[in-house]
């Protein structure tokens, strides 16, 4: 895309997890591709651009990656969220679920060296 203003590269991944908007939770049933800073969700809500949300990956029964961002965009369906803050065990997580699941781990290695946190 000539347009594309993404920093990090993202991965397709298909989990659920949970959008909490506001004061209100909704369940993810899919997260259709992650990044380090950042998200695109399958759902069928509609959300203001620049809300702030929380978003808990689940990874399985006993352990999320919770990140705190900001709706980014919304699209048919989907919904692109922009991460802005995260916990340092969840920070360790998600850059491993990244990882582990890119066929460009050099490139991955570089953004993580790069951009340590969620910047």
């Amino acid at each position: 895309m000539p347009d594309e203003k993404r920093r990090f590269m993202r991965i397709f991944f298909s989990i659920k997890g949970k959008l909490t908007v506001g004061n209100k939770s909704y369940d993810v049933e899919k997260i259709e591709n992650l990044g380090i800073g950042g998200c695109l969700i399958t759902i069928n809500e509609k959300f203001e651009k620049g809300a702030e949300c929380t978003l808990a990956i689940n990874l399985c029964e006993e352990k999320n990656v919770t990140v705190e961002g900001t709706i980014l965009r919304c699209l048919e369906k989907a919904v692109a969220v922009q991460f802005a803050k995260i916990d340092t065990d969840s920070l360790f997580h998600l850059q491993n679920i990244i990882r582990y699941n890119s066929n460009n781990v050099d490139k991955v290695e570089q953004e993580i060296q790069k951009h340590p946190g969620l910047v």
